[in-house]
């Protein structure tokens, strides 16, 4: 008990819970069916808000890269506040040069288009920080990449650190890659589906949107099924007048039946 505590139960006050107390009871109910070490498995199906809502449909699709390209326009200030309660911008700093130069195949544009885009999308965005494990810049990122979130899963813990890690499987989930805390930037919207894990993960705004999806993807289906057979209808008619314009040649009665 500390000298705070121990003041305080002198004065008739009930000992100030700790850290471990407090999180045992947000979050031990709900991590007790989850598992430690265990994939938290998603309600919902963010692959399919990629597949048949971004890559099929237009309306997701002029949405989504609408809001996505132009954040990935807006500059990145680094600033320093200063006693006087000023801000000092920061023209060079090597968090700068990662951000416009995150890695080999992506500049900043690129990168911060594919960030809002994933979290547009599924909710979540992860950041995978590429660090050396020895050496001077052990622990310092030197690449930074966007893992595909939709295929990104979180690993439970225990009620102490509810999220243990990440998981992501590759090659048509033949290969499992995992990473630590210390490696994924889990940047998530808000979520409030609680329970079974679901708050460990963002809450995509195409899960509201998804049966207008659905809707708007089986209208473009029938669309698109009327117009081949309108094709072959027309092309049927074509064939019936030649035959009608045939037989009236050569004089052969045309039934109206």
């Amino acid at each position: 008990m500390t000298i705070v505590d121990r003041i305080a139960k002198a004065l008739g006050y009930a000992p100030m819970q700790g850290r471990d107390q407090l999180l045992n009871k947000l979050t031990k109910a709900m991590t007790y069916y989850i598992g430690v070490d265990s994939p938290v498995w998603r309600e919902d199906n963010p692959e399919k808000y990629v597949e048949d809502g971004y890559a099929r449909n237009i309306d997701v699709y002029s949405i989504v890269s609408y809001i996505a390209k132009k954040g990935s326009k807006v500059d990145i200030q680094l600033c320093r506040s200063l006693p006087n309660g000023e801000e000092e911008t920061i023209e060079s700093h090597p968090v700068l040069d990662l951000l416009y130069s995150p890695n080999p195949e992506q500049g900043k544009m690129a990168f911060m288009e594919q960030a809002l885009g994933f979290y547009a999308l599924s909710g979540n965005s992860y950041t995978y920080l590429l660090a050396p494990d020895a050496g001077v810049n052990k622990g310092r990122p030197l690449e930074i990449y966007q893992l595909p979130s939709p295929w990104v899963e979180v690993i439970g813990g225990d009620y102490r650190t509810p999220v243990r890690g990440y998981q992501i499987y590759t090659y048509g989930n033949s290969q499992q890659v995992q990473f630590t805390l210390d490696e994924i930037i889990h940047t998530k919207a808000a979520q409030y589906l609680w329970g079974e894990g679901q708050e460990k993960y963002g809450m995509s705004p195409m899960r509201a949107a998804w049966y207008s999806v659905q809707t708007s993807n089986s209208g473009y289906t029938a669309n698109k099924k009327g117009l081949d057979n309108m094709g072959l209808l027309v092309f049927c008619l074509i064939k019936a007048r030649a035959r009608m314009r045939c037989l009236k040649h050569i004089g052969h009665p045309i039934s109206s039946a």
